[in-house]
């Protein structure tokens, strides 16, 4: 090919063969076919789409799995600046401001009777979570025989409640907080519990269970998996687990008095 155009002396030293080649033309059809969903025969209409598409949005770049690479694979690409003015001394400084609000705290504020009671149940959740570990150094730090809740002192008829500790009491109430803060339709989503969890331990992990004893407790173990975190972990999985179970009850036992209700209108009506 070069010596035909050498004869027709155009002048020319050397022949760019990367431009001739197919790879261009293969790139295209690959971005055809990927229009169609990688449709290896399409129709005239199909093709006429899909030509329609890259007309539009004429970015060309075939599938990695195609004939040949793209350029921008093959070399560095350099970004050249549409303006020869440095845009940074021309830009003026400006103070970014913190103009958001935490509506959190201001909505989402229990009362005194839904904290009593959170409290009587993270007696329940430190009476579940001692049967679940063996470590009795921990076991100590989920009970506190001075606590004076109101609500575990007219229930604890025979001194057999547990008394939960401010820990444990703290992590219960975060988590009563998360869960009345959500959605009724985000709790029948997937991994709702994992998703509680990773916000609840988030807030209460560096103000709970900082005590001397436990920090040497838990020196000699692993960073992620010592008695500390487990204890944390368990605690607001109990909780959560706790909780949505008595949402779903609660729901469950609205959808069986209104067929009830239904069942008897139509079936015992002339009764």
């Amino acid at each position: 090919m070069y010596d035909l155009i050498k004869e027709k002396d155009y002048g020319l030293k050397y022949i760019l063969s990367y431009k001739i080649s197919q790879d261009h033309l293969e790139t295209f059809f690959s971005t055809v076919r990927s229009k169609g969903g990688y449709n290896n025969n399409p129709s005239a209409k199909e093709f006429k789409t899909s030509y329609k598409k890259l007309l539009v949005h004429h970015h060309v770049s075939g599938s990695q799995y195609g004939n040949c690479l793209p350029e921008s694979m093959l070399s560095k690409s350099y970004n050249i600046p549409d303006s020869i003015v440095n845009e940074k001394e021309e830009q003026l400084e400006i103070v970014p401001q913190n103009q958001d609000h935490d509506y959190f705290n201001v909505c989402i504020k229990a009362s005194p009777y839904v904290e009593n009671v959170t409290e009587y149940i993270a007696g329940f959740v430190a009476r579940k979570v001692i049967r679940k570990i063996n470590c009795e150094i921990c076991k100590t730090f989920l009970i506190d025989n001075d606590n004076s809740n109101v609500l575990i002192q007219l229930k604890n008829r025979n001194d057999a409640l547990y008394k939960p500790s401010k820990d444990v009491n703290f992590i219960c109430c975060v988590s009563e907080r998360w869960i009345r803060s959500s959605n009724l339709k985000e709790m029948y989503k997937k991994n709702v519990i994992n998703k509680l969890y990773i916000k609840i331990k988030s807030e209460v992990y560096n103000s709970i269970f900082r005590s001397s004893i436990l920090d040497e407790h838990v020196s000699n173990q692993n960073l992620f998996t010592n008695h500390r975190d487990q204890l944390i972990t368990i605690i607001i999985t109990t909780f959560i687990t706790l909780r949505l179970r008595h949402i779903a009850n609660q729901q469950q036992k609205e959808t069986m008095g209104v067929r009830k209700k239904f069942t008897k209108l139509i079936l015992f009506r002339n009764e």
